[in-house]
């Protein structure tokens, strides 16, 4: 005997005459028509809000990943912010001190120092600059200086008011006939930032 569903067309679907049909049928139908109708229901209900769940879990991860994205993101703009801010410091400070006419500037120091009569020979030397600085250079040739002078003569040179100077070599030699004296060959540089387009 198998189990048979009536013809049923969704007009006459109506709750009273459903039950009427239910309780119609004998009780192996009824458990089966109780059983489907649950699973139905039960189907109904469950499919969506797993669905559902699933989509809100890959939204949630979705959302995680942006969240660490955008982290990245700001960590990143907040280094190039800090290091362009860091290259403008720079560049301006070194564009405030170029010293183009450094020769007279390096005078100007040993006259002040009381040492001008000493200075043997200041030249230019050629440097390739870089991409971003060009680089002035000069040589400076000094003869019979005590080191307490040369050591005035350098700390002016680098730490002057105006000027961004920078030694870059020293060379020092005692003399012969007075151990306390000697000459000395150095290297002072200034820096102009290239304009950057």
């Amino acid at each position: 005997m198998g189990f048979k569903l009536p013809h049923i067309s969704l007009h006459r679907l109506k709750v009273d005459k459903l039950y009427n049909m239910y309780l119609g049928m004998n009780a192996r139908d009824q458990l089966i028509a109780a059983i489907v109708t649950g699973v139905l229901l039960v189907g109904i209900v469950l499919i969506p809000v797993l669905v559902a769940s699933s989509w809100l879990n890959s939204m949630e991860e979705s959302i995680s990943q942006s969240e660490a994205d955008i982290r990245k993101v700001m960590t990143g703009l907040t280094e190039y912010n800090h290091a362009q801010s860091l290259y403008k410091y720079r560049l301006s400070m070194y564009s405030d001190g170029f010293d183009p006419g450094m020769s007279a500037t390096l005078e100007s120091i040993a006259q002040r120092i009381g040492i001008s009569e000493l200075i043997d020979n200041i030249r230019t030397v050629s440097e390739k600059g870089t991409d971003v600085f060009e680089v002035v250079k000069r040589k400076v040739v000094v003869k019979k200086i005590n080191l307490e002078k040369l050591i005035e003569f350098l700390v002016a040179i680098e730490n002057h008011d105006v000027k961004k100077l920078k030694i870059t070599s020293l060379t020092m030699k005692p003399l012969f006939k007075d151990r306390r004296q000697m000459s000395a060959t150095f290297e002072v540089s200034t820096y102009k930032p290239i304009a950057q387009e």
